[in-house]
């Protein structure tokens, strides 16, 4: 027959018995394993992987910022079709220096200037006055040197207004 009141079972850890440790027999602290010194290889491999990583995070920043990356790099498609290899060639360098807000910048008038239209800021979310002011002077200097500059009077005046926009 089965006892009608079963008694509870203990299930408390039990403590792991430790292995003994011998007694202290010197309060001298031992020295640190010995470790291999970085060589100038290690540094420079770590500096460039820091650089590719804030590289990236800088891009992932500004496309987010833009639209997304389709948006991005439908601007960049339309400038490798449609600028010059100068042009292209400034636009780098000014990037490579440009914070995250100059590249930002940057991007966007690109992305203007390419009529991707479904980019956030082009829906109403720019600065009021709707003008990108160019991020550096030499960002100004290659919109100048651009072969319309010379023909066509509506670039013109857009460079006039993103020169008067611009803190240079």
């Amino acid at each position: 027959m089965t006892d009608q009141n079963p008694q509870p079972v203990d299930v408390t850890p039990q403590p792991v018995p430790t292995p003994a440790q011998a007694p202290v027999e010197s309060l001298e602290i031992p020295a640190a394993p010995a470790s291999t010194p970085a060589t100038a290889e290690d540094v420079a491999k770590l500096q460039a992987e820091l650089q590719e990583m804030r590289r990236r995070d800088t891009a992932r920043q500004v496309t987010d910022t833009l639209g997304g990356d389709s948006v991005v790099r439908g601007a960049m498609e339309w400038a490798q079709q449609n600028m010059s290899q100068p042009q292209l060639d400034a636009i780098n360098a000014d990037m490579a220096r440009a914070s995250v807000d100059g590249q930002t910048a940057i991007m966007r008038g690109l992305i203007e200037q390419s009529g991707v239209a479904s980019a956030p800021f082009a829906q109403g979310t720019a600065a009021p006055s709707g003008v990108v002011p160019f991020p550096s002077h030499e960002a100004m200097l290659a919109a100048q040197r651009d072969p319309k500059y010379a023909t066509d009077p509506s670039y013109r005046e857009d460079f006039m207004r993103r020169l008067g926009a611009s803190n240079l």
